[in-house]
Formats: structure tokens, sequence, C-alpha cells
């Protein structure tokens, strides 16, 4: 005859089998380690990430900057700067700033919204400094507005947008690119102004037939 086991003693054995299968779907559902503790952030934490992601909403008159790490956590407060060769050289002097702190080997990753022409002389100096290596992505718009999209972020000021920007790069990584010429810069730039006048010129022409033909 086979023993029976005390009916405490399996009730304490489902518990531990059941403790332990919800401690590894936890693991599973957070993706990392048990080990990897995600640590507090401020700047402390800047040192154990390694990574730091710069978000820049770029106006006319403005440079709105915030920053997160690896993991998409802010990090530190949104900073403006005028959109003026002063305020580019202090924005440059900012990200300087953080890259030569003590004990901190950082991978600087720039990331700013195409913006007629107002993202340009912000994108050539961070891309031209020699202080610290700036990793410097000139983002399409509408990626960003779908990454909006998938956050579920209605919200809509500049300061919101330079940290969905930070939180862009960080989770999405845009691929390096090509450095592009002057050249080229000038001729896209012509082929979208000869491409705008004959969309305009189109509209115009239609508005015409329609006034010519209600006449």
């Amino acid at each position: 005859m086979i023993p029976r086991r005390p009916v405490r003693s399996l009730y304490c054995n489902l518990r531990h089998d059941r403790a332990i299968e919800e401690r590894k779907r936890d693991r599973r559902r957070r993706g990392t380690p048990a080990a990897a503790a995600i640590p507090a952030t401020g700047s402390g934490a800047l040192t154990e990430r390694k990574t730091l992601c710069v978000g820049i909403d770029v106006s006319s008159r403005h440079l709105d900057l915030a920053c997160c790490d690896g993991w998409g956590v802010p990090v530190g407060r949104t900073h403006s700067f005028p959109n003026s060769p002063a305020g580019i050289e202090a924005l440059c002097d900012a990200l300087v700033a953080s890259g030569q702190k003590p004990g901190s080997d950082l991978q600087i990753i720039a990331g700013l919204e195409s913006t007629s022409d107002f993202h340009r002389p912000a994108a050539k100096a961070l891309s031209a400094e020699t202080r610290v290596s700036i990793e410097v992505h000139v983002l399409n718009p509408r990626k960003v507005k779908w990454f909006r999209h998938l956050e579920l972020k209605d919200t809509k000021t500049d300061r919101v947008d330079a940290e969905l920007i930070a939180r862009f790069v960080a989770k999405i990584r845009p691929q390096p690119q090509a450095v592009v010429s002057e050249g080229c810069v000038q001729l896209q730039d012509a082929t979208r102004t000869r491409r705008r006048c004959m969309e305009e010129r189109s509209r115009l022409k239609n508005r015409l037939h329609r006034l010519l033909r209600s006449y």
C-alpha cells in the first residue's frame, strides 16, 4: 500500500510551485532577468545606462531639448534655447557638459524633426561637434506622428514633443544616415519648391476653370 502524503504538505508544495511560476511570468513580462534591477533616475543613473537619448523640438524661434536614457526613462528637466547661433551654441555646450561628467562614458544620440529649414543649423552644429561624439538623426515627422499614436498621446506642446522625440530615439533607434553634401541639399530644396509651385499652379487653374464654367 502506497503511503499517503499529508494534505498540508501537498498544499505547501502547490503554493511554492505557483509562486515560482508567477515569478517566471513576471520576468518574461518585464523582458529583463531578475538580477537586472532598473536603477532610479537621476545623475547617478546616467553613468549606468551609458546612453543619453536627446529629443529636440524645432520651431522658428525655439529649440526645446529633453533627455532620456536608453530605456526611455526621462533624465533631468526639459530646457529651451533660442533658435539662433547663440542658442545653438548653448545647446551644444549643455550636451557636451553631460558627456564630459566625471565617470560618465555616454553615447549621445540626438534626434530632431525635419521642419522646413529651421532644423538645419542645429543639426549641422551637433554633427560638427568635436568635444564629444554626438550621433545626429533628422527624423521624418510622419514617423514621429505614428509613434505618438502608438503611445496614445494627445497633448501636443513643444516640451511634450521634445520628450516624445527622445523616447522615439531610445525605443526605435533610427539607422545612421548617409552624409549629404551641400549641393544635394540645395537640389532637394529646388525640387521641392518646383513641386509645390506646380501643385499651386494646378490648384489655381482648376479654380479658374470652375469660375469660367459658372458664368
